[in-house]
């Protein structure tokens, strides 16, 4: 079983500068693959889609809004070619209704512990059109490391500079942020990974410049306290989005490396 992974390409602000991060969906979707498939990566920012390479499933990882429209183009090519393709991701998610008319089937919700099912139903010929997991989130055990291997992070450099990793120690937020699509898309509980479990991935990525990508670490004063105090051993250089204001806490992230 081959799956041809696929991260569509967004247009750029006028004079912006050309540099990419590694995206984050594809290697958290990536983990979630049994290792007898085989996956191909292609991150259009970063180098050209072969529409001709074999695969069995076409899989479009899509976060952004503005990637949507080149994700329809990219199905259209496949499909035509009698290609299957399922859509994945935040924008595919909020965009489901309007994306039924370019894919085979869409994915909502977290894929930890649902992808086997997917390929059962795809190699009887019994592919759903939808796959509606909102609101019903897995194990929050079952988030493994990121599969960072499919990455050619050679073309995540920016004037000799290796950019960030990204990475998360959680999943959910408690608040309820006006116009943010976390509530809707992964529910208002706060839902952390085990401490143990994030120590152990930051271990492995050899990259000393990460981005804490939760959408805010600033969610129970307890853990977040712990997760600074686990992870600097490491020696690791962070940014994060939101940290509580707070001088114990803002100490102890400052001593973890953020």
């Amino acid at each position: 079983m081959r799956i041809k992974l696929i991260y569509p390409k967004w247009p750029k602000l006028k004079n912006q500068p050309l540099f990419n991060l590694p995206p984050h969906g594809p290697v958290c979707f990536a983990a979630a693959v049994s290792d007898d498939i085989k996956i191909s990566f292609c991150d259009e920012n970063v180098e050209e889609v072969d529409f001709s390479e074999p695969a069995d499933l076409i899989c479009l990882s899509v976060m952004l809004t503005c990637q949507i429209p080149r994700a329809w183009e990219i199905s259209d090519l496949f499909r035509g070619q009698g290609k299957k393709v399922l859509f994945g991701g935040i924008a595919a998610m909020l965009h489901c209704e309007e994306t039924l008319a370019h894919a085979d089937s869409v994915f909502l919700g977290e894929i930890e512990g649902r992808f086997d099912r997917i390929i059962e139903d795809l190699k009887t010929g019994k592919l759903k059109k939808v796959y509606d997991y909102l609101n019903n989130f897995p194990d929050i055990n079952l988030v493994g490391t990121a599969r960072r291997s499919i990455l050619k992070k050679h073309l995540y450099n920016f004037r000799g500079v290796q950019m960030v990793d990204l990475v998360h120690a959680s999943r959910g937020c408690r608040f309820n942020c006006f116009p943010c699509c976390v509530p809707y898309l992964s529910g208002r509980q706060f839902r952390p990974r085990p401490i143990a479990s994030v120590v152990k991935e930051l271990e492995s990525i050899d990259n000393n410049r990460l981005f804490i990508v939760d959408n805010s670490l600033s969610q129970d004063d307890k853990w977040e306290k712990e997760l600074f105090k686990a992870i600097a051993p490491l020696k690791k250089k962070w940014v994060s989005h939101p940290i509580k204001d707070d001088d114990q806490i803002l100490d102890l992230a400052v001593a973890a490396g953020c």
